[in-house]
């Protein structure tokens, strides 16, 4: 018989700092992952994702209660760019802004393609921002924490399983026919 081991939002965000303290004080003891720039969080992640593994094969799930989760996912994403170095911009001259111009052009393809299949297939045309710039130029990441905004406006129960799936299905296909 499981078990369910509930943890509240206060020790689920308690974990999180853990995770990210575990990660530095091995990332510090271990040479070879800061020489190839492994993230702190990935390498205590891990350590709490087998441990939690093991409690599960245990037969104990845990369940942690998130509820600011999206919410600072969107907070991240949004300000990723803002440590971006203007001398460092103005360094790359026009390349730069060939680059921004090709990339704005292609978010605009992406969401115009994803929304008119989106409208092809019955779907809500916002649906067709998912298939768009949100997970083919944000990744996993951009695409998890806007689901649950996708899903509680349009009232599409699979928008995580969308947006997982189709920034899998990206790398996979999209560059090879782009």
């Amino acid at each position: 018989m499981n078990q369910l081991l509930t943890v509240g939002a206060l020790e689920s965000f308690l974990i999180a700092i853990f995770v990210l303290f575990l990660g530095h004080f091995i990332n510090a003891r271990i040479p070879v992952l800061k020489k190839f720039n492994i993230p702190e969080p990935i390498v205590g992640g891990l350590i709490v994702a087998a441990a939690i593994a093991w409690l599960h094969f245990n037969g104990t799930e845990v369940e942690f209660h998130l509820p600011l989760q999206d919410t600072f996912m969107l907070m991240f994403f949004a300000t990723v760019g803002l440590a971006a170095s203007y001398t460092q911009l103005i360094k790359g001259g026009a390349k730069v802004l060939v680059f921004l111009g090709v990339a704005s052009a292609y978010i605009v393809l992406q969401n115009g393609i994803g929304m008119s299949l989106a409208t092809m297939l019955g779907l809500d045309p916002l649906m067709g921002l998912i298939a768009g710039s949100i997970t083919l130029s944000g990744g996993h990441g951009t695409g998890a924490a806007w689901s649950q905004t996708f899903q509680e406006c349009l009232r599409h129960e699979q928008c995580t399983g969308n947006c997982h799936g189709i920034s899998n299905l990206w790398p996979d296909y999209g560059w090879y026919y782009w």
